[in-house]
């Protein structure tokens, strides 16, 4: 049913991140966030830190995949760093 849809912006979460991809813990969540991704034109993830270094069991994307990151001020910056160096906007909220 997805692909009959156009995405402007698809906000994702995610169960881990790291430079190199994103993942899930939950097969269903991970094949729907898949097709999410292809059909959008833009792809925003959220991960707040716990999320990072993070390998759940089943890929979503590379990092590349994505557009922006959101994330908070605790995020590590060596990851972020990497991220960013990929082309893609990182953008952290809070205190």
């Amino acid at each position: 049913q997805l692909s009959r849809f156009n995405v402007d912006k698809a906000f994702i979460g995610v169960g881990g991140i790291d430079a190199d991809g994103i993942t899930d813990f939950h097969y269903e969540e991970a094949a729907l966030r898949r097709k999410v991704i292809k059909s959008a034109r833009q792809v925003i993830a959220l991960a707040d830190f716990s999320k990072f270094s993070i390998h759940a069991v089943y890929n979503v994307c590379a990092v590349s995949e994505i557009d922006v990151l959101i994330t908070d001020r605790k995020a590590p910056e060596e990851v972020l760093s990497k991220i960013r160096s990929l082309g893609i906007e990182v953008v952290t909220v809070g205190k």
